[in-house]
């Protein structure tokens, strides 16, 4: 009798030993695949920040079809977000904002990166107005300059505007 207590105690199973090899298992299949999730993500992100970018630009050159000027960035109206207004070497001025998405007729979502975050719009301020489209190629007229990590101009000539995107954690940045 003591024998059969003994067999009808011992119940089968997994040990512990067996199920820590499971769940160690688990998790480095689970760690790849985030990995690689992760990765995806970012990927469509971009690439949607690129879509918005070319949309908004489609946008912009629609809108000098009809108007004969660029627009003015967007003011937001909370107090952390202004136009800044810069000047460059020769004397022009750059008006710095958000992409204007009313202006231009485009939804708000479009005029956003991949990221939610506002996409960010530069533009010479003498392509604003009406008579800087009317003397001559405004395009002769940018005053915007893009400097690599030498600090050497890669634009010639300087753009007239541009679109921007800070990227994930507005960090880096996306043309």
């Amino acid at each position: 009798q003591k024998h059969m207590s003994r067999k009808s105690s011992k119940c089968s199973g997994f040990t512990l030993i067996e199920l820590a090899i499971v769940l160690v298992i688990s998790g480095m299949l689970m760690a790849g695949f985030l990995q690689a999730y992760s990765v995806r993500l970012q990927q469509q992100k971009w690439q949607k920040t690129q879509e918005n970018l070319a949309a908004t630009q489609a946008a912009l050159e629609a809108f000098v079809r009809r108007n004969r000027r660029l627009p003015c960035p967007a003011l937001d109206n909370t107090l952390s977000e202004k136009i800044l207004v810069l000047r460059s070497n020769d004397g022009k001025e750059v008006f710095f904002g958000k992409v204007p998405s009313r202006t231009l007729g485009i939804s708000e979502n479009l005029a956003r990166d991949g990221w939610k975050n506002h996409l960010n719009y530069a533009v010479t301020r003498s392509a604003t107005v009406d008579s800087g489209w009317n003397s001559g190629n405004p395009y002769s007229q940018g005053a915007i300059k893009i400097l690599n990590g030498s600090r050497l101009d890669i634009l010639d000539p300087p753009a007239i505007y541009v679109l921007l995107s800070y990227g994930v954690n507005n960090q880096g940045m996306s043309m």
